[in-house]
Formats: structure tokens, sequence, C-alpha cells
């Protein structure tokens, strides 16, 4: 890539590796052979984007006040849609609608195939909405003022809320019945999707800003000043706590392949919750989190890309 483009961000969606620089030129890859399927610009460089969610073929990103709906095949964009304010969140579909926080503070409700809203709903003390998860059966929304709120899919109706004592500013996760929820308020939470209800709260020690990596066994949490958590999915007993630790970057075999502060991988055994080995990544700055198909997908800042398969 030439100055003064950089990659900003990659991550994984279906069957592809996605590469998006901080000039909002998004590269899909085929990530067996790396190989390219389209690149485009998205939206001028300076607009802030958001997202993307893969819905079918198509992936869904918000550039500042615009909605885009891209193909995943041939990179086209299919659709696009202004609003009259700011997108605060990630927006997301299911079957019928597209669900869109805006900075009105109301949830937006679009009809997904006319793109015209059916109904907006927000919370009782009208703070920002910062998260949205939805399927067919419900859809969930967080605030920065704490508050996580359950409507029905297809009408403003409250299915439940629960509330938290800090803002919610990182990125919900839904797995198996279940809202994992990231809280300013040093805890760490996983909620009954149906009747909200704390299945267990784990404290962190510190303000928690980026979203959970949810595995088949495992959950990992970063928190400010005390690295990496791995907890146990079904308890919230923690299983190990990495300082160094940033992120997670895949699992295979039981064994947790972690991204520290200074680039290193650092294997952990989540067995008996003890280091095994590390690798140094010199000039790796980007990277695919909690990849699901056991490899890693690293990068420079320069565009250099990369897919490493974990030893057996």
């Amino acid at each position: 890539m030439d100055e003064p483009e950089r990659l900003q961000h990659l991550f994984f969606r279906g069957e592809s590796i996605y590469a998006l620089t901080n000039q909002n030129y998004l590269l899909g890859l085929n990530k067996k052979d790396g190989r390219m399927r389209f690149g485009k610009f998205l939206v001028s460089a300076g607009f802030s984007v958001l997202g993307p969610q893969l819905f079918e073929n198509n992936l869904f990103f918000t550039a500042g006040n615009s909605l885009l709906q891209i193909n995943t095949e041939f990179g086209r964009e299919v659709s696009s849609k202004h609003f009259n304010f700011t997108v605060t969140a990630p927006i997301v579909r299911n079957a019928k609608h597209i669900y869109v926080a805006g900075s009105d503070r109301r949830l937006h409700v679009l009809n997904a195939e006319s793109r015209l809203e059916e109904f907006q709903v927000a919370a009782d003390n009208d703070s920002v909405i910062t998260s949205i998860l939805a399927d067919d059966e419900y859809v969930v929304f967080s605030t920065e003022e704490g508050d996580i709120i359950s409507i029905s899919p297809d009408s403003p109706h409250r299915n439940w809320q629960f509330n938290v004592a800090g803002a919610i500013s990182a990125e919900m996760v839904a797995d198996d019945g279940a809202v994992f929820v990231s809280c300013q308020d040093t805890n760490f939470y996983k909620l009954n999707t149906d009747k909200g209800r704390m299945i267990w709260k784990f404290h962190a020690g510190a303000k928690l800003l980026s979203p959970a990596r949810v595995t088949q066994k495992v959950v990992y949490q970063h928190a400010r000043q005390h690295g990496l958590y791995a907890i146990d999915k079904e308890s919230g007993k923690q299983i190990w706590q990495l300082d160094e630790g940033r992120d997670l970057l895949t699992e295979a075999n039981e064994k947790a392949y972690v991204i520290t502060n200074d680039s290193t991988v650092l294997v952990m055994d989540n067995r008996t919750g003890k280091k095994m080995y590390s690798v140094c990544l010199t000039g790796v700055s980007k990277y695919v989190s909690g990849s699901p198909d056991s490899r890693i997908y690293i990068g420079d800042c320069v565009g250099r890309l990369a897919c490493l398969k974990p030893a057996s």
C-alpha cells in the first residue's frame, strides 16, 4: 500500500478475511488461499466505518449517517440508505428487520426489504445506544448508562430489562441462549436471553472496554491493567489470567493462542492454566480476533497479511 494508506482493521466473516484501510478501502480475501475476491472504496476517507454484520451473502456497514450493503462475492454495493442522524453502534439485521442505533438516542427498526422505518424505541433514561444483538427470536440493546433491554423483534414491546452500575461501551456478544456483557462497572455478565436473568458475574477489577471472545468452552475478556482473562463459559470461574495478554487470536486443541502487548503469540493450556511457549511476531500490528477456524490471521501496518496454522 502506498503512503499514506495503512491497514486499519482485519476481520473474519463467513468464508472470507476482510482488510479495511485508513482510506476506507475494503479488500475481500479467500481465507483458504489468500486470493483477492474484490477491492472497493466503501466511503471517502475520514468517515468512521462501523461493522460489518454478515447476513446471507451480504455485508452491512455503516459509515457516518449511511447504511451500506455490499455483496460478498463481487464487492458490489447492493443498496445504500442515508439517515438524518449519525449511527452510534454497528447495525444488525435478521430475516425481516434492520436495527439502527442513532445519535438521536433511538433504536430505529427498518423493514429489511423496503428499508422503511416501522417503529423506534428508546431507553427510559434516553441514553445513547452502544450495542445491538438481534435474531429472529429476540433483540437486545445496551446503553452508555448501563441499560440492557430486550424487545420483540417486530414490535416495541419490552420483554425484560437488566441494569448495571456502569456504562456499556463494548459490543455485547450472543452465544447459545446467553448474552455476554462487558461493563465499565468492572464486571463481566452472562445473562439468559429469554428472561434477562443473570447466570453469573465475573469481577475483572478494571473497566471493560473491549468485547468478549466467546468459544465453545471458554470466554476471554481483556481488562486494562489486568490483561486477558480466560473464564469457564458455564461456571464463570477463572481458568487463567495473563497480565501481558491483549486478545485471543484463536483456539486449537484446548490451547489458546494469545497476542500480547509486545506482539508475541503466547500459547496457554486451557486444561492446566499454564503457559506453554511463545513466538515473537515482530512488526505485527493488526490481527483477526477470536478466529473460529483455528488459524491465525495477522498483518502489519503497510498491508502485508499472513495466515498461520498452529502446530498439532
